[in-house]
């Protein structure tokens, strides 16, 4: 399993990576358009929960295709602002109209801005990265989040492979989760290439961790 880039080329796509940290406001103002609920709150109601609210269960105040879909889902919970497996991993919800959770939707958002240089657009590689979507076929969550945060280097042949750390980078690792997410579902094979057709809104919970991470 790769999940290095040539050193050489690592040097010029570090140049490119994103040195601007979104806020969690600006990344659902870009997607507002693409926002899909059965439900939402009464404008008339100040004390109305704000959207993308849960209950004490985790599930959806106003409820979607994407919290309705998850019910359905074998152990999987929403759980600290995130879908989550038994295992606690996050876990992408992707709707048969390609309609995606929060973390799906910002993941590909993240990962469009700072992996696809080296890694290809829709994590599919490229001549001198791996295909994410399959590398997660064979790794787990914690070995790409060590990978990512840690980075990692190999000598083939006399020549050096590289996945440089991103473990200081905000902007990289304050959506690590929403990164993994996306690339997850790609590699399941529940989302196509492209941009998902639509999205939950983001909790206050997600929000929250997303600002205070970026600070």
């Amino acid at each position: 399993m790769k999940f290095f880039t040539n050193l050489a080329a690592c040097a010029v796509v570090l140049g490119c990576v994103s040195s601007h940290t979104t806020s969690a406001a600006e990344s659902s103002e870009t997607a507002k358009s693409f926002s899909v609920a059965d439900s939402a709150p009464n404008p008339d109601d100040p004390n109305a929960p704000p959207p993308g609210s849960r209950k004490a269960d985790g599930d959806a105040v106003y409820s979607n295709p994407v919290s309705e879909l998850a019910k359905t889902m074998p152990d999987v919970k929403f759980q600290d602002g995130r879908y989550r497996n038994k295992d606690s991993d996050p876990q992408p919800v992707v709707t048969k109209d390609y309609i995606v959770d929060w973390g799906t939707w910002n993941g590909f958002r993240r990962y469009h801005d700072a992996c696809h240089v080296c890694h290809g657009p829709n994590a599919l590689g490229s001549t001198f990265a791996p295909a994410l979507a399959e590398s997660l076929k064979t790794i787990d969550y914690n070995t790409f989040l060590a990978t990512v945060s840690g980075g990692k280097r190999e000598n083939r042949g006399g020549t050096d492979f590289v996945m440089p750390s991103f473990g200081e980078d905000k902007n990289i690792m304050c959506y690590i989760d929403d990164i993994y997410t996306y690339i997850k579902a790609r590699s399941l094979g529940v989302l196509p290439p492209g941009r998902p057709n639509g999205r939950e809104d983001i909790s206050p919970e997600a929000r929250k961790a997303a600002d205070d991470c970026t600070g």
